[in-house]
Parts: structure tokens; sequence; C-alpha cells
């Protein structure tokens, strides 16, 4: 039972732990006079010669935990006549040491009766806010060591308003033995927080500090600047997490900016191909058109080629090559008309031309040439405007030799037959 006095308590959280390292932080850096009520529990270490007495302080009950004995000379050092063997704890001592320091309660070490003095003193009652400077002037007169010499505290036990006077109590012991028995603690690893003298019970809690005397007077500018550090760090640790929280955000935003405009590129990209895909597939027909005439140019340019007694029973354009056959009462006389256009080229006849009566409604019975004409039409071809009908030609003889009123039927006109 006695054992789980040493055990440290587990926090149950991240933010329990936090906590406490940061109470454990703030309180390092408070004046020592100022951390003494807060040590309602400790470990005591009083100091007897031969090692330390351990104690722990949890409450109103003492307890004894045992001791921490001081490292012994080798055994096989002193069998061999070693002028300065070295000196080794024992295992308990060395495994109590570590639970003092796991258990993070703060060490006291009491020093023995024997180790210090203290002495009380009346002093007037200015005296009490430079408590500590003025019992440092007067450390010959109460002490047979000089103020090099030794470290001291002190505290107010009393108060006499009437008399404008205060009773203090000073603690003194020479700085070796505080500095040795600290080094001996320091070999088990153990650091001391507070350094007293032991009084009528040698397991009360810690009145003075030694520690605090050395001498001169302390800085309060400095200890406001580091309580300022302390209130200071949080703060700007949750502007600079906020400051980085805020900067990922934007980065993470733009990233995503980044992704979508990349998107959009490709987007733009696929456009943009199948834009320069139709403009080539319009442009390969354009070629391919302007390689070729028009069915409809072409066949008007023949139309108005063929002579009135032709008939046309085929008609074909492949590319620019024009292949018909047909009827006429003469079949050279259309190859000359066909050869003579500018427009056509390579205008011949084929060899599958006959002649015999006609079979087309116009010419029908009348003897005709029945033939088969090959030609290339110029792409660029265009059919060549009419020109414009006057009165005259409209009265002049018909291929018959007759005029257009004497063509007319009486009867058609309305007279007597």
């Amino acid at each position: 039972m006695t054992a789980a006095l040493l055990d440290p308590p587990e926090p149950t959280s991240g933010l329990a732990r936090f906590w406490q390292w940061w109470t454990d932080e703030l309180r390092a850096l408070m004046p020592r006079r100022r951390r003494d009520p807060l040590l309602r529990k400790a470990v005591i270490l009083v100091g007897d010669g031969l090692g330390f007495r351990v104690i722990v302080r949890r409450g109103s009950d003492p307890v004894d935990m045992g001791r921490l004995d001081q490292p012994r000379p080798s055994r096989i050092d002193i069998k061999r006549g070693v002028s300065d063997p070295r000196l080794v704890p024992d295992e308990q001592s060395i495994a109590l040491a570590g639970r003092i320091n796991r258990s993070g309660l703060p060490v006291v070490l009491r020093l023995p009766a024997t180790e210090g003095l203290v002495a009380h003193d009346e002093l007037p009652a200015a005296a009490e806010r430079h408590l500590q400077d003025v019992i440092g002037h007067r450390v010959d007169v109460l002490t047979p060591w000089t103020a090099e010499q030794v470290a001291f505290d002190t505290r107010v036990i009393g108060r006499l308003p009437e008399q404008g006077r205060i009773q203090v109590e000073a603690a003194f012991a020479p700085r070796d033995t505080v500095q040795r028995l600290g080094a001996l603690l320091a070999s088990f690893g153990v650091r001391p927080a507070v350094v007293d003298i032991a009084g009528r019970s040698v397991d009360d809690l810690p009145r003075i500090d030694l520690l605090q005397g050395t001498g001169r007077r302390r800085s309060r500018f400095g200890m406001l600047v580091l309580v300022s550090l302390a209130i200071a760090l949080p703060v700007l640790s949750a502007a600079l997490f906020y400051d980085v929280w805020q900067r990922s955000f934007l980065v993470e935003e733009r990233q995503q900016q980044e992704l979508v405009l990349a998107g959009r590129m490709e987007e733009v990209a696929a456009a943009q191909a199948q834009r320069m895909q139709a403009l080539a597939d319009a442009n390969f027909l354009h070629a391919r058109r302007a390689e070729r005439p028009s069915p409809l140019v072409a066949l008007e340019i023949v139309a108005r080629e063929l002579p009135g007694d032709a008939w046309l029973s085929r008609f074909e354009l492949s590319g620019n090559k024009i292949t018909m056959s047909g009827e006429a009462s003469e079949a050279p006389r259309v190859l000359a008309l066909i050869g003579a256009d500018k427009r056509f080229s390579n205008a011949a006849l084929g060899s599958s031309s006959t002649r015999g009566p006609s079979t087309a409604p116009e010419l029908f019975g009348m003897p005709v040439d029945r033939f088969t004409l090959n030609a290339l039409l110029d792409p660029n071809a265009m059919v060549e405007p009419l020109p414009p009908v006057s009165e005259e030609s409209l009265l002049e003889p018909g291929p018959e030799g007759l005029d257009l009123e004497e063509s007319l039927d009486p009867a058609d006109e309305g007279g007597p037959p």
C-alpha cells in the first residue's frame, strides 16, 4: 500500500497531460517563496550522515518509504587496495530513487539540525519589503559565517503593529554542505526542489528554502518578463497554429481551383481538337468540291451546248469527266459544239455510234445517230447568263422560214377558218 504513494497519477487524456506539463512549467517560473504553499504533498529526504530517510507526505499523515543510502566503496577496489575506490550505490536505493523521480512529487532536502543554524531577530516593519537583503547584510551578526559562505532564507513569524516591528526567523547552512548533499542526490538522479533544516518534527512540510539565499536581491523585472513569456507563449502558439491552419486551407483551396482549371483546360483542348477536326473535314470537302464541278452546273452547260435536234438518254458525271449518251441528227455536230467550248477538253465520240430511226418522242422515226460522247469539264466552269430577249428576235422567221404570225392558226386567234 505504501508503494502506491510514489506512483504518479496517470493523466486520462492528452489534454490532461498537456495541462499537467504546463502547470509544472509555470510553477518552475514562479519564485520559490510563492511556491511554498503549493508543497501540500512532497517527498522529504532527511539527511543523517549515512544517507537519507525517505518520507512521503500526501495529506496529513507522513509515510516512511525507506532509505537512500549513500554510495559505498566498491568491494573489489577495497580488496585490490585501490586508494580511490569507486562509489557504488546499492540496488534498493537505485530502485527507490527511480520511483521518486517517476512520482512527479517535489523533493525536499532536509538538512540535519547539526548542519545549520536557525536564528530569530526583530526588525522594523519597513524591512519586510526587502527582508532577504536585510538578512543578507546581518549574516555576520547572526552567524559565525560570512554572507559568501552560507545559503539562507527567512520568514516573518510575528508582527508588533504598536511598535512598528516584525519578528523574523532565519535559517542558515554552509553552502558547501548544501552543494555536497545536492551532488550526492544527483548521483541517484534526484534534484531537490527545496532545501531546509530539520526542526522539531522532521516530517513537516517546508516553510523556508535555503536555495533562495543567494545574497542578492531578486529582479522583479526579470520575473515579470518570465511570467509574461509564460502567458504570451500559448497566445503566440495559438496564433501560429491558426496562421498555419489558414495557410493550409488556402493552399488546399488553391489546389482544388487548379484541378478545376486543369479540367476546364482539358475540355477546351478537346473542344479545340473537335473544331480543328471539323475544319479539316470542311477543308477536305471544299477541296473535293473544288476538284469536281457541280452536277447541276455541268448539266446546265451541256444542255445549252447541245443542238435542238439532240436528245440525251443518259448523263453521268464522275469527278470532272462527263459521259453522255443519246440521239442526234448528226453526231459529229454535237462533238464540234462541245469541243468548241473552252470549258470542255478532250471531247471524243465513243466507238459504238450507229445510225437508224429515232425512238425519242420528238425525233420519232427520223434517221439519227446514236452516240456516246466523253469530255472533261473545267472544275471552275460557270454558267453564263442568257442574253436578254428582244421583240425583233421574236419576229424573226423560225427554223422553217415562216413568220411567227403566219405560223399561227387563224382558228387559234378566234377568227374564221
